[in-house]
């Protein structure tokens, strides 16, 4: 009979096996504070200066569960109705480590009405490591396992993205890792991931405003669904929720100060099969905005 200790240590082989597949791509569930991450496009899109830190420890519970860092600034040049940006992101995920640095770029084609289309192109460097000396192959022969060394090697990233913007409506598109570089070293290959987002901004009398959203994650392989909602008072407190289809309910909150500051937490509770092993994820988010 299979005890819990071994259906635990089953799960977490095919859990890190299914994220090495299908998601490459960091996870957060407040994503909107590391938008140009993702999407080039959103480079110096929404204020003048932007700066975010996120991180978010993921499944908390298993061990060697996954922990993200993601810190981002971007800049408006209004001169020449563009967007720079600079973003960094730390992410470990089981016998694995990933930094990677990104430029970014945006153009903005201004219409009537506030209306924008921004396109963005970022360009960057992805340095992965896995640690094969952690793992516990069936055949100690093996000799893909022999040397029990840390592996390393760098990737290099190009992403482009699309942003269809208006005072009340945002659409998105975007796609990550578009060359697919092939590593030999680590017997591993970037998959090219796309996302697809859209968000609806409204004022509720003088005092409330509401915000949904979707974010769609896919690889062609696999595909994720978010659904979010937000609620802000006074454009300083907000909290909300989201659904994220298979996998957790999210609860978040948070506060922008003098519209310059913000400070947000997110709490996952996973729905999956996970949640027998699980405690949940948990999020934090330290942002600049500046108009």
């Amino acid at each position: 009979m299979i005890n819990k200790e071994k259906i635990k240590i089953i799960l977490i082989f095919f859990i890190f096996t299914a994220q090495c597949y299908a998601q490459q791509a960091p996870q957060f569930t407040m994503y909107w504070n590391n938008f140009s991450s993702y999407n080039p496009a959103a480079t110096g899109l929404f204020n003048k200066h932007f700066a975010s830190v996120s991180g978010r420890h993921q499944w908390l519970g298993f061990g060697e569960e996954p922990t993200t860092i993601c810190a981002v600034y971007d800049h408006k040049v209004s001169k020449i109705n563009s967007g720079i940006g600079i973003n960094y992101i730390y992410d470990k995920l089981g016998f694995e480590k990933n930094n990677e640095v990104n430029l970014n770029y945006s153009y903005q084609l201004k219409f009537k009405k506030d209306r924008v289309l921004s396109s963005g192109i970022s360009f960057g460097i992805l340095i992965k490591s896995i640690d094969f000396g952690k793992f516990e192959p069936l055949n100690p022969n093996d000799p893909f396992f022999t040397s029990k060394a840390v592996n390393t090697d760098a990737f290099f990233n190009i992403s482009l993205g699309l942003i269809y913007k208006t005072p009340q409506f945002l659409f998105a598109l975007s796609s990550t890792q578009i060359n697919e570089y092939k590593s030999g070293i680590l017997h591993y290959k970037n998959k090219r991931h796309y996302f697809i987002s859209s968000s609806f901004n409204q004022d509720i009398g003088k005092k409330f405003n509401i915000k949904p959203n979707i974010l769609i994650k896919t690889n062609i392989a696999i595909t994720q669904y978010d659904f979010n909602f937000i609620l802000t008072y006074k454009k300083r407190y907000w909290a909300g929720s989201t659904y994220r289809v298979t996998d957790a309910i999210a609860f978040m909150g948070g506060i922008d100060i003098k519209g310059k500051y913000r400070i947000g937490y997110s709490y996952d509770y996973t729905t999956s099969a996970l949640g027998d092993y699980s405690k949940g994820s948990h999020e934090i988010v330290l942002a600049l905005l500046i108009d």
